[in-house]
């Protein structure tokens, strides 16, 4: 066993993972078909083993090309298997040691109704983008929402509960990703059922 002394290696692969978590681009495929990004909510809380994202994507179907489940929507959920990464820097010398990340991958379709929905409620939340009160805290995790649209965008970032002023926002996304949560649970669930 190698002992992993090189910080600019991890540093490097920390790098990424972030990189990959805040942005959605971890390596992520759907079959081929034609797709774009909805929505990209992330959470970094104070350890590495807590990295996670969820793309939701809206899938651009053809009348000779439609999914099975017929869903527009499809959420694809990104955790750093950070243990994995760790295990490969100890038995790995460091001149070797490649600084990708290892990611666990999983992905539902979503009902269009119900993702419409929290989309809906979105649209309807009002918050300040200046005279926004600070708040503290010990602990909590960094997260991020991405809103993407034909031609406009809109980058969100808070820690922890995030300000007063953004209660609203915060909520709605608590209550998104729970869902999705559910949601990757439930596909997972069938998966398993149809294996047996």
């Amino acid at each position: 066993m190698y002992q992993h002394d090189n910080r600019l290696a991890y540093a490097e692969l920390k790098r990424r993972a972030i990189h990959g978590i805040e942005n959605g681009d971890v390596l992520q495929r759907a079959n081929g078909l034609k797709r774009s990004v909805a929505l990209h909510l992330f959470t970094k809380g104070r350890y590495p083993r807590s990295f996670q994202s969820w793309t939701v994507y809206r899938h651009n179907h053809t009348k000779a090309r439609i999914s099975i489940s017929n869903s527009s929507y499809s959420v694809i959920k990104a955790d750093w298997n950070w243990e994995v990464d760790m295990k490969r820097a100890e038995q790995t010398p460091p001149s070797d040691f490649k600084p990708e990340p290892t990611w666990i991958i999983k992905q539902a379709p979503l009902e269009n109704e119900a993702l419409e929905a929290y989309l809906q409620e979105a649209s309807t939340i009002a918050i300040p983008v200046a005279g926004i009160s600070g708040h503290a805290g010990k602990d909590g995790a960094d997260c991020g929402l991405k809103w993407y649209s034909n031609s406009t965008g809109v980058s969100l970032y808070f820690w922890s509960n995030g300000p007063k002023e953004w209660d609203a926002l915060v909520d709605w996304t608590q209550k998104l990703i729970h869902y999705l949560d559910d949601e990757l649970w439930k596909a997972a669930r069938r998966r398993r059922q149809n294996i047996t």
